[in-house]
């Protein structure tokens, strides 16, 4: 298995969304518009893949595929009742260090 680099991957998600951007009828002016994103900083992200995150959260949400983030950091399911325990037991923790502070 060939791990990807940091760059592969912004490229590839750089591409992604150039290829629903086109999908949409958008011209990289117009979407960097909508989104309120410079056009520079448009243009450099389906070159080189970088972009500040708040921008491609902007961009995602003009082109409505906002919905993507959700699954991004996505929890595993749990796989067992200890698991379920020891998510409980976190969580009542956690309670009382904000309940205290």
């Amino acid at each position: 298995m060939k791990l990807k680099t940091e760059k592969e991957i912004a490229l590839e998600i750089a591409k992604r969304v150039r290829a629903v951007r086109v999908s949409r009828r958008f011209t990289q002016a117009e979407l960097s518009q909508r989104a309120g994103v410079s056009l520079g900083s448009y243009r450099r992200f389906e070159q080189s893949g970088r972009i500040e995150f708040v921008s491609l959260i902007r961009i995602a949400q003009t082109l409505g595929i906002e919905d993507d983030f959700e699954a991004l950091f996505e929890q595993p399911p749990l796989q067992s009742l200890d698991e379920v325990e020891r998510m409980a037991s976190t969580k009542t923790r956690k309670q009382r260090v904000v309940k205290r502070s």
